[in-house]
């Protein structure tokens, strides 16, 4: 099983229950075998950032801790899946899979002053997407924004490769 090997398939919905599971594997094996190599294959359709953000900072920190970490996907990886991918010290892509990189959706209700503030946190946690795509990108932070600003980018392997969102297409 891959589970004895380390690696992790994130084959669901990025959510709190599908992070908590991943975190608690990876964690387990951090424990278990200190500096081991790891490895987390994402077929995601996305889903909520702050959880994904979670299992971000958790991969920098195993990162961190002397882990090496191949984050991948087959498939596809979108939204937060596609930003998941980036979090790996190599990020591999299989030739026919798909990354999906658009703005960040939210819902907003209350007053005017809460929906405001809402609207604000948003554009905060767009740029630090932003910042987490252009950190290892061959093109800039203005480029990714202006692939993604007002609908969907999908990126082939080969596109992925070129922009520098993946380090290997195998």
């Amino acid at each position: 099983s891959d589970l004895y090997h380390y690696k992790y398939n994130f084959a669901s919905p990025v959510e709190e229950v599908s992070v908590s599971q991943c975190v608690n594997y990876l964690t387990m094996w951090s424990r278990n075998a200190p500096g081991h190599d790891l490895e987390i294959c994402f077929t995601s359709p996305g889903g909520d950032v702050i959880s994904g953000l979670v299992l971000y900072d958790t991969i920098q920190e195993l990162r961190r801790a002397g882990h090496h970490i191949v984050t991948s996907t087959k498939g596809m990886a979108v939204s937060m899946a596609g930003i998941l991918v980036q979090a790996g010290n190599i990020r591999r892509m299989s030739a026919e899979a798909w990354i999906l990189i658009h703005e960040p959706s939210f819902g907003a209700f209350g007053s005017l002053g809460a929906v405001e503030d809402r609207i604000n946190w948003v554009k905060k946690l767009e740029a630090r997407i932003l910042d987490i795509f252009a950190s290892r990108a061959k093109i800039s932070r203005e480029e990714i924004e202006a692939g993604y600003k007002r609908k969907d980018w999908w990126l082939s392997s080969d596109e992925c490769f070129k922009y520098g969102f993946v380090d290997e297409v195998v």
